[in-house]
Formats: structure tokens, C-alpha cells, sequence
């Protein structure tokens, strides 16, 4: 068994490979800054109990995220849900500034990206939580399905990827719809 020591030496080594990652997971759920410094506080203490446990069966990465998600869930049952960075994602935050382009923009090109920006927050909303934080995970985070997983837990890599696959489909079509949607109400116009 290790000692304190080197348990504390390893905590603070893994905060600061981790921690930035472990901080936006929790952001994504977890409303309220106090909150989730508290909710940071329960993870990093978790970590430090259960690091000497620790079998080195999952990466160190995917066994952070659970241990965090289990926290939240737990800051849950305490306390009410309030708006979230997860319940914001409906607004699509992260994966707009994702899908947006970093190139020299013309006033038509930051047009266009922002009415992509709003039909893919409208598409965003049509999708159920657990649909949004798939998308979070993999395109925002840039967990594998793998990955995914093991923070989920109890589902197979596969699972993951085809629940993917039929998220993406689903926002595809959603978007799509929108696009037809709006082509018909210019055509009217």
C-alpha cells in the first residue's frame, strides 16, 4: 500500500494532468460555482480515497469521469437541478464554437454560421438529455466510445457507438428539417 505521501503527490499529479477535463465535466452538470467547487472538492477527496484501490483494469482518464459523475449524481439527490452547462448545451454552446470555423470571416460567412448556430441549438433542444451529454462526451470532451463507456458504465463500446450514430442521424434530420423548414418560409416570404 502506498503511502500518504506518495497518495498525495499521485492526487496532485493527476489534477493537474485531469483536472481542467474533470472541472468541465462537472460544469456540465452541475449548476452554480460553489456548487461545483464542492462538488470538485468530493471528487478530488474520492480520488485520494480510492487511488491506493486503484487496479490500473481502466485508464486513468474514463475512472476520474466516473468517479466525478458518481459525485454529481450524488449532488443531485441533495439538491434541486438548476440550469445547467448540460441543460445549456440545448443552446448548443460548446458544440457550436466547435462547429464554427476559425478562418478570416465576411459579414455573409458570420451570417451564415450564425443561422447554422441557431438551427443547431433549435436541434440541440429537440434531443433528450442523455442524446445531448452522448454528444457532449464524444465531441466535446473527445471521449471514445470506449471511453464513454466506462464513465456511463454498464453499456458496451459498441452500444455507445451505434447510440452515436443514431444521435447524429437524429440531429442530422432534425437540422435538415429545420433547413427545409426555413426554405419554405423564405420561399413564402
Amino acid at each position: 500500500m502506498a503511502g500518504r505521501g506518495e497518495v498525495k503527490a499521485a492526487c496532485e499529479l493527476l489534477l493537474a494532468q485531469h483536472g481542467r477535463e474533470v472541472e468541465r465535466f462537472i460544469a456540465l452538470s452541475v449548476a452554480g460555482r460553489e456548487r461545483r467547487e464542492d462538488v470538485r472538492q468530493e471528487v478530488w477527496a474520492a480520488v485520494q480515497k480510492a487511488l491506493p484501490a486503484f487496479k490500473n483494469d481502466a485508464l486513468v482518464r474514463t475512472w476520474l469521469l466516473r468517479i466525478a459523475k458518481h459525485k454529481i449524481i450524488d449532488e443531485w439527490r441533495e439538491r434541486p437541478l438548476e440550469q445547467t452547462l448540460g441543460s445549456e448545451i440545448a443552446d448548443a454552446g460548446d458544440i457550436v464554437a466547435r462547429s464554427s470555423s476559425r478562418r478570416q470571416q465576411t459579414p455573409s460567412k458570420l451570417l451564415h454560421e450564425k443561422q447554422r448556430a441557431v438551427a443547431l441549438r433549435k436541434a440541440l433542444r429537440e434531443l433528450e438529455p442523455e442524446e445531448r451529454e452522448l454528444l457532449e462526451m464524444r465531441f466535446v470532451l473527445g471521449l471514445k466510445p470506449a471511453e464513454i463507456a466506462q464513465v456511463v458504465g454498464a453499456v458496451a463500446p459498441n452500444t455507445v457507438s451505434q447510440r452515436l450514430v443514431r444521435v447524429v442521424r437524429k440531429l442530422h434530420a432534425l437540422l435538415h428539417e429545420e433547413s427545409a423548414l426555413d426554405s419554405f418560409r423564405q420561399g413564402r416570404s
